[in-house]
């Protein structure tokens, strides 16, 4: 497209050009839009010069590149119908327009665009790390492994604690912790198959342990506590697997990941790779 831009611009020799100037550009518009009066077929000509250019130029430097694809698929496409209605099939052909249009669709339908403004974009900008409470402010951060501490002396198993902290990341969309948790989670000797399913471990409540299902429960309303909060059902079912300050100590472990889980989330704590 920037090629023909270019001819109607002047910037190839007579013995490569097809219009050579504007003004030739702007009457074999005419003849493609000959149901278009006059002054609108003008427009079009500046507007599809305009998007000859821009299009491309998105797709050289990645930028919005699904956008830009979808747009010179249709400019193109628009072309080909109108050249095959003005000046017969061939038209088009002699220039691949029909090609183009469809070269310019498949691109629009790929999911990732590779060394392109997009990807990088989306790599590096939007989760940019933002400030680091642990500096900021270290009293508080200090606080925080405090509790961290008091939970490596609670009664909770390993993997029990590991499945508290997975599952509340999930629900919080926590990709730093759910990074952290599932790979301590495997060092401990989780089977990953009952971490890929814990999402939904309502529908598979024979790949947990009654133990479990009631850790997770508590999990779940505990995080969510504005919808209901920890109901007596949960409660009670509780009381039946646990004493009162295993209880405590469960809730002080899902109060706890759940706080971090909103610093990990509100300054954007980078996931090693």
């Amino acid at each position: 497209m920037l090629s023909a831009v270019a001819d109607r611009f002047g910037w190839w020799s007579k013995e490569n050009s097809s219009w050579g100037n504007m003004e030739s550009f702007k009457e074999y518009t005419r003849t493609l839009t000959f149901f278009f009066p006059e002054a609108l077929s003008t427009v079009s000509a500046y507007a599809a010069t305009f998007l000859e250019i821009l299009f491309p130029l998105m797709l050289i430097f990645g930028f919005k590149t699904k956008f830009a694809a979808y747009g010179s698929s249709i400019l193109l496409l628009i072309f080909a119908i109108s050249m095959t209605i003005a000046s017969g099939p061939k038209a088009p052909l002699n220039y691949s327009v029909w090609v183009g249009s469809a070269a310019a669709l498949l691109l629009a339908v790929q999911q990732h665009y590779s060394l392109s403004i997009d990807q990088l974009t989306k790599k590096y900008n939007i989760m940019s790390a933002r400030l680091n409470i642990a500096t900021v402010d270290s009293a508080a951060y200090k606080a925080m492994l405090g509790l961290e501490g008091y939970l490596q002396t609670i009664s909770l198993t390993h993997i029990q604690k590991e499945l508290i902290k997975i599952r509340a990341s999930q629900i919080n969309k926590c990709a730093f912790c759910l990074d952290m948790h599932t790979k301590d989670a495997i060092k401990y000797g989780e089977n990953p198959q009952r971490i890929f399913i814990l999402n939904g471990w309502t529908e598979a409540k024979e790949f947990f342990t009654e133990e479990e299902q009631v850790l997770l429960a508590m999990t779940e309303e505990i995080t969510l506590i504005s919808d209901k909060g920890l109901t007596e059902e949960t409660y009670q079912k509780a009381k039946s697997f646990f004493d009162e300050n295993q209880i405590a100590q469960i809730i002080m472990a899902i109060i706890t990941i759940n706080a971090w889980n909103r610093i990990a989330v509100s300054t954007h704590l980078p996931i090693a790779k």
